[in-house]
């Protein structure tokens, strides 16, 4: 059986980002989104032909990088955590098609109180399984941790504010404000969201 290829363009998936991912004042963080799901494309990580619900696989992985870019605004003490249901309602992804990515085993022996609960575990674990690779994709377009911290340090301001790369690597991290909660965010693997 031949699968099709479920590739999302920017296009159809950046009233996402903007809805549940911007934080900063005007949104100069699209340019960062953009750029990382072009990234994410060139990496073949845009789209899944590996079984019949890749398009929801690809889904998840826009949702584990908003995820990775709201993880660095908590360095700010910015919280703008959009919950999960809205976010998958956002990307139009059917529970029932998650569901049964989970896998009925999971479901064996639990009331229906408890499938709510199960179901939104698995889906946070199955988006967070994507995390490494996206991590990984993202320092090799960016050109390491140093420039792709660079690149969040810059989605924050407008394109007139944005400094050169080595002036924000050359200013000492370790004393001025959010920087060294930030870079050691990003060093440390954009993980802990």
């Amino acid at each position: 059986m031949v699968t099709a290829m479920s590739e999302i363009e920017w296009f159809e998936i950046r009233d996402f980002f903007s809805e549940h991912g911007c934080v900063w004042m005007d949104h100069p963080e699209m340019r960062w989104y953009e750029e990382s799901w072009g990234a994410l494309m060139r990496a073949d990580l845009a789209d899944d032909n590996t079984d019949d619900h890749s398009e929801v696989f690809v889904k998840l992985r826009a949702l584990c990088l908003l995820k990775m870019y709201l993880g660095f605004c908590a360095c700010f003490d910015e919280d703008a955590e959009p919950s999960l249901t809205d976010m998958l309602a956002s990307l139009a992804i059917n529970p029932v098609t998650l569901a049964n990515l989970v896998g009925e085993e999971k479901f064996n022996k639990v009331s229906f109180d408890d499938i709510p609960d199960i179901l939104e575990s698995e889906t946070c674990d199955m988006i967070k399984n994507e995390n490494s690779t996206i991590y990984q994709c993202l320092k090799e377009h960016y050109g390491g941790e140093s420039l792709l911290f660079v690149s969040l340090w810059t989605s924050r301001v407008p394109l007139y504010a944005v400094e050169s790369a080595q002036s924000i690597l050359n200013e000492d991290v370790e004393f001025i404000g959010e920087k060294p909660r930030a870079f050691n965010y990003v060093t440390g693997g954009m993980s802990d969201w």
